[in-house]
């Protein structure tokens, strides 16, 4: 059993000792045992009358998760029809970033700037300019093929029937 410490001495839950988190683990394994699953509430209110034991909700959650023997469950949100019928669009979120490197040949060095976008949503990279340095007119002729692929790609959808 693991009990639960808090390191300043403030208010009830310091004064949860050992045998207290053994009345609880016991009861909570009892529950366990019947095939129930054990609700914090009603837990808790259960641990108030018939053990005498007065926590928060809060704090045998605690409890009962560092012994192993709750987990909080978390409702999944099922998409709504309209959502499910969503389509990615390549290229719609892209990442661009732009560095320079040295290129060492036979003692001699060559700096270039390397501009490469990635697709936020498939982390393929998209596309890519290699210049002699980093300036906006690099950036703009990354973009124009950046929107040169994208009209190809939307080209292709429209010719291949699939919208």
């Amino acid at each position: 059993m693991a009990p639960l410490i808090v390191p300043d001495g403030r208010g009830k839950a310091c004064k949860i000792t050992t045998d207290i988190v053994r009345q609880i683990v016991e009861v909570a394994k009892e529950v366990k045992s019947k095939g129930r699953r054990i609700r914090l509430k009603l837990f808790t209110k259960q641990l108030a009358i018939e053990e005498d034991i007065v926590l928060s909700r809060k704090k045998i959650g605690e409890i009962l998760i560092a012994n192993g023997l709750y987990k909080p469950e978390i409702r999944r949100r099922r998409p709504k029809f309209y959502q499910s019928l969503r389509q990615n669009i390549p290229n719609g979120l892209v990442s661009v970033d732009g560095s320079e490197f040295t290129v060492w040949i036979d003692h001699v060095p060559y700096k270039f700037n390397l501009e490469l976008s990635v697709d936020v949503d498939s982390f393929c990279h998209t596309a890519f300019s290699v210049s002699d340095s980093e300036t906006t007119e690099e950036f703009i002729n990354w973009y124009q093929i950046m929107a040169a692929q994208i009209f190809l790609v939307k080209l292709w959808i429209i010719l291949s029937g699939i919208i």
